[in-house]
């Protein structure tokens, strides 16, 4: 499936001190990832690089939201920027089979208050089964989120909630305790 992404700016690879954060291809079900490419990974790359924007609420951002979004199926080449490469069939572009549900990718937004736009580089973004090696995403912010983009809303149970699942966990584990040594 997918994995991490680096960030950087438009003009530049990825520096020294980038910070990684994961994505992953959303399909079949998403994986989480736990593994971060350095920048030389990430430049070594050999195989065809897409090149796709998407604007997001500054707010996701602020907060270091989850995002999902729908890759197109027709990207330029990132390495050539479309004047035709040896990673895209010196064609100037990618096009990309599957439908919108195939094409969906998760990426946790760096947080960040800074209004620039900014690159974030997505390796195997849609698994290994597809030609698309690494997908540059421009974001930037704005009103509105770039259709197909989405905010993931993440599921967390409030801190009082895990205090009394864990009491009650507790409770039961003594009762188990006062059980057992009563049989005997």
């Amino acid at each position: 499936m997918g994995q991490p992404v680096g960030v950087g700016s438009l003009d530049a690879p990825p520096p020294d001190n980038a910070h990684f954060h994961g994505g992953t291809h959303g399909g079949n079900g998403m994986t989480e990832l736990v593994r971060l490419l350095d920048k030389e990974a990430l430049a070594s790359a050999t195989g065809p690089t897409g090149r796709a924007s998407i604007r997001v609420p500054a707010a996701w951002l602020a907060h270091g939201d989850t995002i999902e979004f729908v890759v197109p199926a027709r990207l330029s080449c990132a390495r050539c920027e479309g004047g035709g490469c040896d990673r895209c069939d010196r064609s100037g572009g990618l096009r990309l089979d599957g439908d919108e549900t195939a094409r969906r990718v998760r990426l946790v937004l760096p947080k960040r208050t800074d209004p620039s736009t900014f690159v974030v580089r997505m390796v195997r973004p849609l698994g290994d089964e597809v030609a698309l090696e690494q997908l540059v995403v421009e974001i930037g912010t704005g009103e509105v989120a770039t259709a197909g983009c989405t905010r993931v809303e993440t599921a967390m149970a409030p801190p009082a909630v895990n205090r009394i699942v864990l009491i009650g966990v507790a409770v039961l584990a003594l009762l188990a305790a006062i059980i057992a040594a009563w049989r005997h």
